[in-house]
């Protein structure tokens, strides 16, 4: 009986050790699939809100983008400002050469970010690196400039626009604009809740835009000012 009971007790001892290494080593390897979904790169440019980056260290870098897998060939990406932590701009990357961040693509919608006056200031598509369908860039007293690219080239395009911010709320929509990146015909403008922040009506007079303009309110949607202007090309 006791012989028994002793071959159990060691039964169960042997049990419990190879649960306890799986365990260990199932640990192990979730670990190691977590440090490969998540990367850190480092970038040194220049001027922080170009387009002109070079691969660097930690050490010489001022800008760094965190990047999560989302599937086997897409990866959420942001980049910040590595001395304020500031967010630069984000998007989603595709992977084109190699299952990481370095050898992936800018993928459909980015937003970019400018100081914190202005915020959001620039929305734009990519496909498999190039530049594809709309951007939108905002300026704080002047004409918004809305392009529209057909694989990396502006093109002139005459169809209905819409613009979203990260938080999917409307920007702007119209129908039209040209390859300089003048809005044609009708526009709307929005505020972050949504309410309209202007209908501006655009046309070409020579080397002049004329802008026919109807301003509203932030919170009650009213309408506070009308008139027109005209700005040089």
């Amino acid at each position: 009986m006791t012989k028994i009971l002793l071959k159990r007790k060691n039964s169960l001892i042997i049990l419990l050790l190879i649960v306890f290494i799986s365990c260990k080593q199932n640990n192990k390897s979730f670990s190691t699939r977590e440090n490969k979904k998540n990367d850190t790169l480092f970038f040194k440019t220049d001027n922080i809100y170009g387009e002109e980056w070079l691969f660097s260290d930690r050490e010489r870098a001022n800008i760094c983008r965190v990047s999560s897998r989302i599937n086997d060939t897409l990866f959420e990406a942001k980049h910040f400002i590595i001395k304020s932590n500031k967010l630069l701009s984000k998007g989603k990357l595709r992977n084109i050469e190699g299952a990481t961040p370095l050898s992936s693509r800018y993928e459909g919608t980015w937003f970019y970010y400018g100081d914190a006056d202005i915020g959001l200031y620039k929305v734009g598509n990519y496909k498999k690196g190039i530049k594809e369908g709309s951007w939108y860039v905002s300026y704080e007293d002047a004409i918004p400039e809305i392009f529209y690219y057909k694989k990396d080239n502006i093109i002139e395009y005459n169809d209905s626009i819409e613009i979203f911010d990260d938080g999917k709320k409307i920007i702007a929509k119209g129908k039209g604009v040209s390859s300089s990146g003048l809005p044609k015909n009708t526009w709307w403008f929005y505020f972050f809740n949504s309410n309209i922040k202007s209908q501006r009506v655009f046309s070409e007079e020579g080397d002049k835009v004329k802008v026919v303009y109807r301003d509203f309110e932030i919170s009650t949607n009213k309408l506070i000012e009308e008139g027109s202007f005209e700005e040089e090309r």
